[in-house]
């Protein structure tokens, strides 16, 4: 059986616009999120608020090949996902705490 990774936005899981993950570190607390434009745009308005101030962040090292935690879904597990988190709250996901 063939599988197709598929990431989608935590808050309103639309597989048909794209989205991206966010890693954010404050106080050496670790926060990942998948964010597609529209529910990134605060996280893009401090970046863009922080390099106008002269950060240029740090660069971290990257994990070795093969040591990452995506989740791997069917098509099958995505729509079952989807029709729950319809159910009882006017077809939006709550989102995800981190």
């Amino acid at each position: 059986m063939a599988k197709i990774n598929l990431t989608v936005c935590d808050v309103d899981q639309n597989p048909t616009v794209e989205a991206r993950t966010y890693r954010i570190t404050v106080d050496g607390k670790s926060y990942s999120a998948d964010l597609c434009d529209e529910h990134s745009a605060p996280i893009r308005e401090v970046m863009r608020i922080a390099e106008a101030a002269g950060s240029t962040g740090r660069a971290t090292a990257r994990r070795g090949v093969g040591d990452f935690s995506a989740k791997v879904k069917t098509i099958e597990e995505i729509e079952a996902e989807k029709a729950a988190a319809g159910k009882g709250n006017g077809g939006r996901r709550a989102a995800k705490k981190s």
